[in-house]
């Protein structure tokens, strides 16, 4: 008997321009080919649009939005000269 799938779980971290986006895009598509279900998440929304595989569905979307984190503020910011 196969084992049963696991989950893979990735954090890719490095400078700009070191081809991170091209490295989710490829992995992305690989997922995609070989049917293996695929989220591509960044921590701002500009990297989180840089990632789309064409012809896929697969766009970026921002961490908080893939996980559905609410922020909840309790403070509010004021300028004293306001």
């Amino acid at each position: 008997l196969a084992p049963e799938p696991r989950e893979l779980d990735m954090i890719i971290q490095a400078a700009a321009g070191t081809g991170k986006s091209y490295l989710f895009e490829a992995i992305a598509l690989w997922c995609f080919v070989n049917d293996f279900p695929c989220e591509v998440c960044a921590p701002t929304g500009v990297a989180a649009a840089r990632v789309d595989v064409p012809r896929t569905g697969i766009t970026g979307r921002t961490a908080h939005h893939l996980f559905r984190i609410i922020p909840y503020f309790t403070h509010s910011i004021s300028h004293p000269h306001v």
